[in-house]
């Protein structure tokens, strides 16, 4: 069971399968596996955060443009995750602010995310182009942008967006 704010609940059948797999791995024992193998899960593992974290953004834009944050007790769906998942101040607006940024000025960005390409802090430091750049500059800085996030860290992509 899962809580936030007024609402409890299992989440739908997707999650409680998400669940078991997660329950799977937490028991498994690490050191029974070869460490090649060890070494390339891990890699796997965090294509797959990226993906959920996807899954994550794209859940939120539809929780908050259908007023799921009233339904759960809060004023804006940005303080209902920073509150309801006890994230850091300004955290929750952050994620809401890259979940509809990805949905409305960089579409080839949430594709990367949700085929486990780049890191979510690659798309966040992705969207910051839409403050830097000029409105007419984005499209073509988005491939641009994306690159660099293939090669290198999401530090590297903030840089080339301040530039």
């Amino acid at each position: 069971m899962f809580e936030m704010g007024g609402v409890v609940g299992g989440g739908y059948g997707v999650l409680g399968r998400l669940t078991e797999a997660v329950d799977g791995l937490v028991a498994a024992d690490h050191r029974a596996v070869p460490l090649a193998d060890l070494v390339a899960d891990i890699a796997g593992l965090h294509v797959q955060e990226q993906r959920l974290a996807a899954v994550r953004l794209a859940m939120v834009r539809v929780c908050d443009s259908d007023g799921g944050h009233h339904l759960a007790g809060f004023a804006t769906t940005g303080s209902m995750l920073t509150d309801g998942l006890r994230l850091a101040p300004g955290q929750g607006q952050s994620m809401l602010k890259t979940a509809r940024l990805l949905d409305e000025v960089f579409p080839a960005t949430a594709v990367a995310l949700e085929q486990g390409l780049i890191s979510y802090q690659h798309a966040v430091a992705i969207t910051r182009a839409k403050a830097k750049l000029p409105a007419d500059r984005l499209a073509e800085a988005e491939p641009l942008l994306l690159e660099v996030a293939a090669a290198g860290s999401p530090a590297m992509v903030r840089a080339a967006v301040d530039r």
